[in-house]
This record gives structure tokens, sequence and C-alpha cells, in this order.
């Protein structure tokens, strides 16, 4: 239900991009086009061993691409999306049915990412100078995924092995808040500088009250890319 609500919420953003309520289509009126690519840092997150632990963060490749349409002079509304690739951290956990239950000790390598959409609305200096700052919200999904490899191992003679695999998917609400820097080259192209804080609203908790990953829930990204203005 919770998704439900902001994935209508999502999409109302996305019909206010590209339609106005006078039925102007959003081609009559500027529109931005912004890709950047830099990196993406989260902390750790909660630990909760022996149940699973310990908690791990990191610092990857990310990138964030926007699509702006301009209400007026100094005001946008656009969607976005921030991505970036997987941190990695070893963690272990206890159970696996294979092995006989929760006298086990798994053993893996954890693999995170979270993929994030949000409409925005931007606050920006006028278009006619050189150098354009903007701050911007925004609110929207992120995906959260994460894909866990290792070994499973008893922890009572006679001690036997099995292979581990286990992921944990879910979407999650998330809050955007950050800044915008372009610098013109000419007319259409400028340089883009951007800077992303996204707190996604994750307590981090499986049903049973056990930590479901161990990261962090505060993203911040930032990169260096292209504006395109059509």
């Amino acid at each position: 239900m919770r998704q439900s609500r902001v994935l209508h919420l999502l999409s109302f953003v996305t019909l206010a991009v590209f339609v106005d309520p006078h039925g102007v289509r959003a081609a009559e009126r500027p529109v931005t086009l912004g890709a950047t690519i830099g990196a993406s840092t989260q902390g750790a997150g909660k630990s909760d061993l022996p149940y699973l632990g310990p908690p791990f963060g990191g610092t990857t490749v990310g990138s964030i691409v926007f699509v702006d349409a301009e209400r007026g002079t100094v005001w946008s509304v656009g969607v976005e999306m921030s991505l970036a690739t997987a941190i990695t951290g070893t963690q272990r956990s206890r159970g696996n049915p294979r092995l006989g239950g929760s006298f086990v000790t798994n053993t893996f390598a954890s693999n995170h990412k979270d993929l994030l959409f949000s409409g925005t609305v931007k606050a920006k200096t006028p278009a006619n100078a050189r150098f354009q700052a903007a701050a911007a919200a925004g609110f929207g999904l992120a995906i959260r995924q994460t894909d866990r490899v290792g070994t499973s191992t008893s922890d009572f003679p006679p001690v036997r092995t099995a292979p581990f695999q286990e992921s944990v998917s879910d979407w999650v609400p998330a809050a955007t808040f950050g800044a915008d820097g372009a610098i013109a080259l000419n007319r259409r192209i400028s340089v883009l500088v951007i800077a992303r804080l996204h707190a996604l609203i994750d307590d981090d908790k499986l049903p049973s009250g056990v930590v479901a990953r161990g990261v962090g829930s505060v993203l911040f990204r930032y990169g260096v890319g292209a504006l395109v203005r059509f």
C-alpha cells in the first residue's frame, strides 16, 4: 500500500513535467537533460550479531540522470534516476536448514546497491547568466538489492559445509535533497556539477526484528557531467 501511494505520486509528478493545466506540452517550454558520473558514499548500518553482522558501507561509482521542465524563470519540475555500482562487505549470520537449523554459521560476501527514482522540484538562479545554480528537493522510491554468496558451516562435529546464497530485495520511500551547478559552454550545452543526499525511509529490519542488511540508509552521491537544453 505504501509503495502504491509513492508510485502514484511519481506518476503525478511525471505528468506535471510533460503537461501543464492549460494543455500546453512541455516541449513548448525549455526542457533540460542532465547526466553525471562520479561517486556514491554510504555508511555502515546496524550490527545484529550473532544474527547478522558486521555492518558495512563504502564508496563506489555513482551516476545521476534527470529531465527537468521549466516552470517560469526560476522554477522547474522533473524526474530523476540515481544509481551506483554495488558496495561489498564480508558478513556472517546464523542458521541454514540444509545443515540442520540454527547451529550453523554462514560466512559470505554481501553485495548491495540502491537504485532511486524521484520526482523533484528545483529553485534556480536565472538562466541568462553563464553560471546557473539550483537547489533541489524531491521524493520517490529506492529499490534496495542485497545479494549474498558464501559458505555455511555447522558449529558442532561432525563439521559439515554447504554453499550459501541469499537475496534481500525491497522498495522503500526516499527523500532527496541537493544542488546543481551549470557552467554554460554555449546556448545549449553546459558543464554540470551535481550533489545529492538521499535519505531512505528504512529501519533495516525484517518482520522478525532482526537487522536485514547492516547497510546505512543515507547516501551521498556527487558527480560531473553535461547539461543539454532543448
